[in-house]
């Protein structure tokens, strides 16, 4: 937990997790994959290029 955090959960959208935690926890199957700060079960994880990215194609005129 020492590195800068780059990952987002999601629904939730708190960015609590490095990309090296967040790669982890995708793996782990003996824990329940919840948000460390509300608790909500976490579907996925946005690091921060694809976070960049997926802001990008939204934009109302697009990006590519």
């Amino acid at each position: 937990m020492d590195q800068p955090r780059d990952a987002t959960v999601m629904p939730c959208r708190h960015m609590v997790l490095c990309s090296r935690c967040a790669g982890a926890l995708r793996y782990r199957t003996d824990v329940q994959h919840r948000c460390p700060i509300c608790r909500t079960e976490i579907e996925s994880v946005l690091e921060e290029d694809e976070q960049l990215e997926k802001a990008m194609l939204e934009l109302p005129w697009g990006f590519r």
